[in-house]
């Protein structure tokens, strides 16, 4: 028998901003939020990580590919 995959949605919350991993929304108080996917995978990161502290290379590291040519300042733009 074929297995039936279930997609579940992944709300993560912290203050007034939520958002859901599987369809990349973004809502700021309710109110929808427009984000490029780099800013979203950015975002998604350091919501996982509430609290915490990371430097630059270490979003770096976890956010942008290892094949990609983004350096420091690319993660301070953003």
């Amino acid at each position: 028998m074929r297995r039936h995959s279930v997609v579940r949605s992944e709300t993560i919350s912290v203050g007034h901003l939520t958002i859901e991993t599987t369809t990349n929304n973004v809502t700021s108080g309710g109110a929808p939020v427009s984000l490029q996917p780099k800013e979203f995978a950015i975002l998604e990161f350091l919501m996982r990580h509430q609290g915490q502290v990371f430097s630059v290379r270490d979003i770096l590291q976890s956010v942008w590919s290892a094949e990609s040519v983004a350096g420091e300042d690319t993660v301070r733009t953003y």
